[in-house]
């Protein structure tokens, strides 16, 4: 026969627990999503671009590498999906593609990009 304390006990163990799950969940998906997108921002202003220009943007959770992608196109880039991936270590890499989803850095009949990556 379980005693009032006991039963406490357990109620207590139990909405610890699902703090600690929602604790979780928060850092994991609107925090670093929210972090993702300031990151990325703040790498496209160092590229100095035309937030006023952008068609689309996309926010995708990267599950293998615990970051998140961010697919952007620009109307004045037509036909080039810029993808930007932040890891949770607070880095931005860029790979630009065509609209075949090619990676223009590997296609010399490509034009140059109107917002390259930057160099370190």
């Amino acid at each position: 026969m379980k005693t009032k304390s006991a039963e406490s006990n357990g109620k207590k163990l139990y909405i610890f627990i699902l703090i600690v799950l929602f604790g979780i969940y928060l850092y994991n998906f609107p925090i670093q999503k929210a972090r993702a997108e300031k990151a990325v921002d703040k790498y496209m202003q160092l590229q100095v671009v035309d937030f006023t220009r952008i068609e689309s943007r996309e926010t995708k959770k990267d599950w293998t590498q615990n970051g998140h992608y961010i697919y952007v196109t620009y109307k004045n880039d037509p036909g080039r999906i810029y993808e930007y991936h932040y890891k949770k270590n607070g880095t931005v890499n860029l790979i630009i593609f065509n609209s075949k989803w090619q990676s223009i850095a590997t296609l010399y009949s490509e034009p140059p990009a109107k917002y390259p990556r930057l160099t370190e």
